[in-house]
């Protein structure tokens, strides 16, 4: 069982997270979700987290993860870099990266913990262990 790529690229399209590239048609660019501009930061971070873990738990079945991986920890990472440098009115996304971190972390405030978006660097590891098999 593989990851549908081009069906996931064609749902993230529509859904707002991609758009085509305006020099080349054939290419696809991370774009901000600017109807959530105006939530708080954690809310902002919830609702990517919800995203990338609805499409973790319906392809956890999945024998190409390297593509899952990939997805989050580029497209919907960098969509929500987009989306928080423009809510904090930060030029780029190296933007949103230099100031909350490769997670994009809401800082810990009173009873409330600190949170980001998962990154997942295990699938390095399996293909690691595969090579040596």
């Amino acid at each position: 069982l593989t990851l549908p790529l081009k069906h996931m690229v064609e749902q993230l399209l529509e859904k707002g997270f991609l758009k085509k590239h305006p020099k080349f048609p054939n290419k696809y660019i991370p774009n901000a979700i600017t109807k959530w501009i105006y939530l708080d930061h954690r809310s902002i971070i919830l609702r990517y987290n919800a995203v990338i873990h609805g499409i973790k738990n319906y392809y956890s079945i999945a024998d190409n993860q390297f593509v899952f991986h990939t997805l989050v920890n580029f497209i919907l990472r960098h969509s929500c870099a987009k989306t928080l440098a423009r809510k904090f009115s930060l030029k780029t996304r190296a933007g949103a990266f230099n100031k909350f971190g490769s997670t994009l972390a809401v800082p810990k405030s009173g009873k409330l913990k600190s949170i980001g978006l998962p990154i997942s660097n295990s699938y390095i590891k399996v293909n690691q262990s595969e090579k040596k098999l």
